[in-house]
């Protein structure tokens, strides 16, 4: 599905790139199933438009005797494949907040069309779900006119479409920490890593209300962008920073999750919705009005 809050031109041109990307992942399907020796079914695929030269698709697959693995491609405009590669598939690590009710949020960004570059329940949707912290989290990338950035290689911050956008609080809740002095990397994909500051320019919120307590984290915004301080009170839609590329971070993207604690790097993610729909890596958001 596509979350449509307003009917759009991004909307019908991802859509029709999407769907060129799932064809080609089946064909390629095809062809590697007549190498494989025993029968498999596929369970899952998953497709991300990253830019012109970046369409991967990716599934999912169950051998008989119930050994999980997985194949990956990835597509240029013209159909060409840039990459390819097959792997086993581990077990993952429990989830004590699994079947959980979730935690509802409003966009936090709702002035651009947005893909989840990651987020899902396994491997497959989410990078995140061997990190305890991280389980249910989600980065969010800008979309427009075929990627993330602009239609050269995306070497400046500033030719990312999420870059500077206005992020807003997804919650009533109190400010309950903030860091606001962590560089940006000035070269996305080449400069990604930050030991000292992992979530870069971070804000958490105490959900106002919730019981058992939750809060929410908004990482990687611009460096001195954050507008508030701890102890404050904040409503749906309140300002709180600028999307950035700070602290581990390959490209301008922001990360949203809910947690259980009020430490960051601590405790355990929770299940969350945005805008009521589950967040899916690759499933575009459209905000465009």
């Amino acid at each position: 599905f596509t979350l449509t809050l307003a009917h759009s031109h991004t909307a019908e041109q991802y859509a029709k790139m999407r769907d060129a990307t799932f064809e080609r992942g089946r064909a390629l399907e095809l062809v590697w199933r007549l190498m494989v020796p025993a029968p498999l079914r596929r369970v899952d695929e998953c497709v991300l438009i990253a830019a012109p030269k970046d369409q991967d698709w990716e599934g999912e697959y169950v051998y008989p005797d119930g050994l999980r693995t997985g194949l990956k491609a990835g597509f240029d405009d013209d159909g060409d494949i840039e990459f390819l590669y097959y792997r086993a598939r581990v077990d993952l690590p429990d989830d004590p907040h699994a079947g959980e009710k979730p935690v509802h949020l409003a966009l936090p960004v709702t002035d651009r069309a947005l893909v989840p570059f990651s987020g899902g329940p396994t491997k497959m949707w989410n990078q995140h779900v061997f990190n305890p912290d991280q389980r249910h989290a989600v980065d969010l990338v800008g979309w427009r006119n075929g990627g993330s950035h602009s239609d050269n290689e995306g070497e400046h911050d500033e030719d990312y479409v999420i870059w500077n956008a206005l992020v807003k609080s997804p919650v009533d809740g109190t400010i309950v920490s903030v860091e606001n002095d962590a560089d940006d990397h000035a070269k996305p994909m080449k400069e990604m890593t930050d030991d000292e500051h992992p979530f870069g320019n971070v804000v958490m919120i105490r959900i106002a209300g919730s019981d058992p307590e939750r809060y929410v984290v908004l990482g990687h915004m611009r460096k001195g962008s954050v507008v508030v301080t701890a102890g404050m009170q904040v409503k749906v839609g309140d300002a709180i920073g600028l999307v950035g590329n700070s602290g581990n971070s390959s490209e301008p993207h922001l990360h949203v999750r809910v947690q259980d604690g009020p430490v960051i790097k601590q405790g355990y993610s929770v299940p969350f919705v945005i805008n009521d729909r589950p967040v899916l890596r690759g499933v575009l958001i459209d905000v465009h009005y």
